[in-house]
């Protein structure tokens, strides 16, 4: 199948997913609005929204089978976890209390906020022929980067939900042109990270991680999942340091990203690990950069 068909498909993918999650916010909606009106497993949706939504699955099908069978199924599996995640999450909440707090909704709004963004990006990367990926590792391109932080970070701003950022570099620099790592490296960021996370590689052999609904602590957590994915899983006989930090409004992500840089190269020279990144002048990080210098 031409990749133009391909893309056609998963457009249209979306387009059903978009559909469905519609309907099940909107249910959970009308419980929390009108509980007394509200059974479960009897409320209807709009005639024509069903209508909508009958074809929608019929869409759905064909194009899921489609897909499966294309370089896009692995975005087609994650949407379809995360859509199941929100139709579990929706349905276990409306069969144990009417009305759900308004604290859950707030949490199912959250997630679904996430997804339609998501569904949104994809769509735009479509636009892009493929430039906002990295064809090496599949990761997303540094050219989008920054582009995507700086909107992370407006939500951030605008919402108060946490975000971090991990960076995490080869120690050995023999690895930085290693594809066999790279790809090791990649696929072990993939399976650790969560559907509304992303990562990113940077070249020279260093990677990006952006982590929604995570503080510093969570970051540090991801940054074991990952090394026990790469060693028990991928057998890697490498290692990589890292950094993470958890960016605040009215932080500059480049001089931030600048100085996680220069954390990382302190920690790789004394031998390599994980370190939270910690907010400081630049004397003071000049001085603790010197050789000789103690923590």
């Amino acid at each position: 199948m031409k990749d133009d068909e391909s893309k056609n498909y998963l457009r249209r993918f979306i387009e059903s997913l978009s559909s469905n999650m519609l309907h099940e916010v909107g249910n959970f909606g009308r419980a929390l609005i009108y509980p007394k009106d509200f059974t479960p497993e009897k409320e209807p949706a709009p005639s024509a929204l069903m209508s909508g939504l009958s074809y929608a699955q019929a869409e759905r099908e064909e194009s899921e089978q489609v897909l499966s069978k294309t370089r896009y199924a692995r975005i087609v599996k994650e949407l379809l976890s995360v859509e199941e995640l929100i139709r579990n999450k929706a349905m276990h909440i409306l069969t144990n209390r009417i009305p759900p707090p308004q604290s859950e909704f707030n949490e199912l709004w959250q997630i679904y906020e996430d997804f339609m963004i998501r569904l949104q990006r994809i769509e735009r990367d479509l636009l892009t022929t493929d430039t906002a990926r990295d064809p090496l590792t599949g990761l997303r391109h540094k050219s989008v980067m920054m582009e995507d932080l700086a909107k992370e970070l407006e939500r951030r701003s605008r919402r108060g939900l946490p975000f971090s950022l991990v960076i995490m570099r080869f120690n050995d620099p023999r690895y930085f042109v290693n594809e066999e790592a790279l790809q090791m490296v990649s696929q072990s960021i993939q399976k650790t990270i969560r559907i509304f996370d992303d990562g990113y590689y940077c070249e020279k052999g260093e990677f990006l991680v952006s982590l929604k609904h995570a503080d510093a602590n969570g970051a540090l957590r991801f940054v074991a999942r990952f090394n026990d994915t790469l060693h028990d899983f991928f057998k890697a006989d490498f290692s990589l340091s890292s950094v993470v930090c958890e960016p605040v409004p009215g932080d500059q992500l480049e001089d931030l990203i600048h100085n996680m840089h220069i954390d990382i190269e302190r920690i790789i020279s004394e031998g390599g690990g994980s370190s939270k990144y910690q907010e400081m002048s630049e004397l003071t990080r000049f001085i603790k950069g010197l050789p000789g210098a103690s923590g």
